[in-house]
């Protein structure tokens, strides 16, 4: 009824109350007008709550009782994780499975015999815990369980702004919608974001193939079936204009884009893994030698000592030669360099100038090898050039018949 304004006696007409958004719930999914059409009611027409009662339906329909009551002690999250799934199980409960999409049909007694096995081994354990000591009956989630409602409490906000967007359609508010400050304010790691970006990605595709149909020679190339689910993704989102579409495929682009950030961010910012250091003993563990040889009465030293050694003296007793390796960083007047002298790796010595590192075999070596026993690094030198047999390189390798005579 009009009212008049008594200041200025203009007549005001009362203004009309907007009309109330219905909410009919599930079972007013549009059954006639195919999968994606039923598969997207569900996703924006009906409160995420409720997507887990098709699925216990379908199990108390399928399984037995006990199993049922398994299943109602899990989590809301763990039967109501995907619209897809609810929108598929009520279907199949109110006998219209000839819409539904056949990876459903085949997926849908795995995924609900997958969920109906992690409820009976729950409650399980969980009778094995009752048995014990009190303090042990506290149920504790899994890791995976852990990281899927954290990352359910991060994308709240983002959810809020997706449903508010569905009620309002205002395509102005997507310009100020930023997923990636709403992640790194919850401090996401890669781990949420792989899992967050998984529930989007299905959605951004869908926008994406609804904005970019295939063309007319592309049409002629697809089977009957692809052209039916592309006609039912079409008439799924007939309500939707162009412009409001485009905003859906924005705002869930913005979302993965968030979370591929975070994840790269991630992968720059990591500290390199510390490098374990070996000690000598384990470098050389594995390195063969002979200890000691009585016929010409010599021991060898511990191959630890090779490593960062500069000169080693080695002789092998099966062939009579002689060895003197030079590490790589000292240059012929006996100046180092830059290097960290010998390393082993397995039984062979690295690090060693092949040009220099030579062997000579001994005619005499009972009267020589005497003479090496305690000596010095110059001395050493001296005997070894007077050594007039021919000169071989070394190739670094060590066997059971090596003595390490000295390392300097």
């Amino acid at each position: 009824m009009a009212r008049v304004n008594k200041v200025t006696g203009r007549v005001v007409k009362k203004k009309a109350p907007r009309a109330a958004r219905r909410t009919t719930g599930i079972a007013a999914m549009p059954v006639t007008k195919g999968w994606w059409a039923c598969s997207s009611y569900v996703q924006y027409e009906v409160e995420s709550r409720e997507w887990g009662g098709p699925v216990k339906e379908y199990i108390r329909q399928n399984y037995s009782k006990e199993q049922l009551q398994a299943v109602n002690k899990l989590p809301d999250y763990r039967t109501g994780m995907h619209a897809a799934w609810s929108a598929a199980c009520w279907l199949i409960n109110n006998n219209h499975q000839d819409i539904v999409h056949p990876d459903y049909i085949k997926g849908i007694p795995v995924r609900i015999e997958s969920l109906v096995n992690d409820a009976m081994e729950l409650v399980a354990k969980k009778k094995e815990k009752d048995t014990s000591d009190t303090k042990k009956n506290i149920y504790v989630p899994s890791i995976k369980e852990r990281m899927l409602e954290t990352c359910g409490n991060m994308v709240t906000e983002i959810e809020e702004f997706v449903e508010g967007f569905v009620v309002s359609n205002d395509t102005t508010t997507v310009k100020d919608f930023n997923p990636l400050s709403i992640l790194r304010k919850l401090m996401a790691k890669p781990g949420h974001v792989r899992i967050i970006r998984g529930w989007y990605v299905p959605e951004r595709d869908e926008m994406f193939e609804l904005l970019n149909p295939p063309s007319p020679a592309q049409k002629k190339r697809l089977s009957e079936y692809d052209l039916d689910q592309l006609a039912q993704l079409k008439e799924g989102y007939a309500h939707l204009s162009t412009k409001v579409t485009k905003s859906y495929l924005d705002i869930y682009q913005k979302i993965i884009n968030a979370c591929d950030i975070i994840e790269k961010e991630a992968k720059s910012t990591r500290k390199p893994r510390k490098v374990k250091v070996k000690s000598p003993e384990d470098l050389t563990k594995n390195m063969k030698f002979k200890i000691s040889d009585e016929t010409y009465g010599i021991a060898s030293l511990s191959p630890a000592s090779l490593v960062g050694a500069n000169i080693a003296l080695v002789f092998n007793c099966k062939t009579r030669k002689l060895g003197l390796y030079y590490a790589s960083n000292i240059d012929p007047k006996g100046m180092g360099r830059p290097g960290s002298g010998f390393g082993v790796k397995g039984t062979t010595l690295t690090g060693f100038d092949q040009e220099r590192s030579v062997q000579r075999t001994l005619r005499k070596p009972a009267e020589l090898l005497p003479q090496i026993k305690k000596t010095t690094r110059s001395k050493t030198e001296k005997l070894f050039q007077t050594i007039k047999t021919t000169e071989i390189k070394m190739n670094g390798r060590f066997n059971a018949d090596t003595i390490i005579m000295a390392v300097f």
